[in-house]
């Protein structure tokens, strides 16, 4: 449903407001998956079988299958990158009517040439804003130079795809002020499950009420707060369960 709601919107926001191409309810949506990620993490993997479990179909265009955070070597690489991906795009534009391009987290630099791409194929460029990177960095033992860099990058591409999608209304808030965005143009689209792995089930596993973490353990995800509100309950029942890694 989530899904849905998010085809939805694109189809009514660029058919009444931008007028870009998207194609009827009943017609094939044909959507281009790119980015430089790998399906350890489940954000791309959950968007990629949402959107065909909604019946679109999803063509990935890789340039690596495993990210790489901006910096000189990601600076120095990118005109291959920009070559490898435009003539991946290339041939399979010859073959597939693209409706969409969809880039994926954590590629602000890679904006240009997937939205250069989108504009000669007449598609819908959606971006995964996902994370701030620029607040990621901020939060992170990492040269100034460096986080204001990353902030300027993104203050200028972020201006360029059609729409993005976040996390949360909060997040969409929050990144239209940050990067001066139309709030319309940010679709909140929640965290998912990968259902292969988990499932509703009657009954509980644990004796008591369990609380689990389960993710990495990183600045910006708020593992002190989450760490309050486990204080405030103490004296509760109730058993908090963290499970990753990362700095914190």
């Amino acid at each position: 449903n989530l899904y849905s709601s998010v085809i939805e919107q694109l189809r009514f926001y660029t058919g009444e407001v931008y007028q870009l191409k998207m194609p009827d309810d009943d017609a094939e949506l044909n959507i281009l998956l790119i980015g430089d990620y790998d399906y350890e993490y489940p954000r791309e993997r959950e968007i990629r079988d949402g959107l065909e479990l909604n019946g679109a179909t999803v063509y990935e265009v890789h340039f690596r299958d495993e990210p790489i955070f901006i910096g000189p070597r990601k600076v120095f690489l990118l005109p291959y990158y920009y070559l490898l991906l435009s003539v991946r795009i290339a041939r399979l534009s010859l073959s597939v009517d693209v409706d969409a391009v969809f880039l994926t987290k954590f590629n602000p630099t890679m904006v240009p040439v997937v939205w250069f791409w989108a504009r000669l194929l007449d598609a819908v460029f959606v971006y995964d804003l996902f994370v701030s990177l620029y607040r990621t960095a901020s939060l992170r033992d990492i040269n100034q130079v460096l986080v204001k860099a990353i902030f300027i990058i993104e203050r200028v591409t972020l201006s360029l795809p059609d729409y993005h999608l976040t996390e949360t209304g909060q997040f969409a808030d929050l990144y239209a002020d940050i990067y001066g965005l139309d709030r319309n143009r940010i679709i909140p689209l929640p965290v998912g499950v990968d259902e292969r792995w988990f499932s509703p089930r009657q009954g509980s596993a644990t004796d008591e009420f369990t609380v689990l973490y389960w993710g990495n353990f990183l600045p910006h995800h708020g593992l002190d707060h989450i760490v309050g509100a486990a204080t405030n309950l103490e004296n509760e029942k109730i058993q908090f369960v963290f499970l990753g890694d990362g700095p914190e």
